[in-house]
């Protein structure tokens, strides 16, 4: 009984990514933190869905994700979207967070009309621009100074139970 209510008293983790981003000059803590996820929610359905497929996990946490440039961080996002979502995860990420137009209206007269399998169709006809969507957003997103404005606070990430759910390493010299 004591144990349950000490359970119940204590908060929940705040669950984040440690975005590591690495130059010639190593780490700064400039380039560096934690990113809570609900900061994130497309970045944790892609995630969610690598988790899956057993990748190496981070002494820091999660698991490894190791990006040596834009365009190999775009294709790991694709990749994901198209192999590892269900299509209507794929959508919500497509509209939400790439804003890309699914499918014309001279297709489908309301998006009620829409199946898995169109989703699917769409998503493969289109995966050049959706991985080029893709690039063009990580590039401003993990993004030095857009990274430093979504990181938790040094006081709060000290003082707030986190969980890692990943460790997210940039090379900072391609990234662009």
């Amino acid at each position: 009984m004591g144990r349950q209510a000490l359970a119940r008293a204590r908060p929940k983790p705040e669950e984040v990514v440690l975005i590591l981003m690495v130059g010639s000059d190593g780490v700064t803590k400039e380039a560096m933190g934690y990113v809570p996820t609900s900061r994130m929610p497309w970045f944790v359905l892609l995630l969610d869905a690598y988790r899956k497929s057993l990748p190496s996990l981070s002494p820091l946490g999660g698991p490894f994700i190791h990006w040596d440039d834009a365009e190999d961080a775009a294709d790991w996002a694709t990749r994901l979207l198209l192999y590892k979502l269900r299509p209507w995860e794929a959508k919500s990420i497509i509209d939400d967070f790439l804003e890309m137009e699914l499918f014309s209206t001279k297709f489908f007269s309301r998006v009620d009309d829409l199946t898995e399998e169109d989703v699917s169709e769409w998503m493969h006809d289109h995966y050049r621009e959706i991985s080029e969507e893709f690039e063009k957003k990580l590039v401003a997103v993990f993004d030095k100074g857009s990274v430093k404005q979504l990181v938790l606070s040094p006081i709060r990430a000290y003082s707030t139970d986190i969980k890692t759910k990943a460790t997210v390493v940039i090379d900072l010299a391609e990234w662009q």
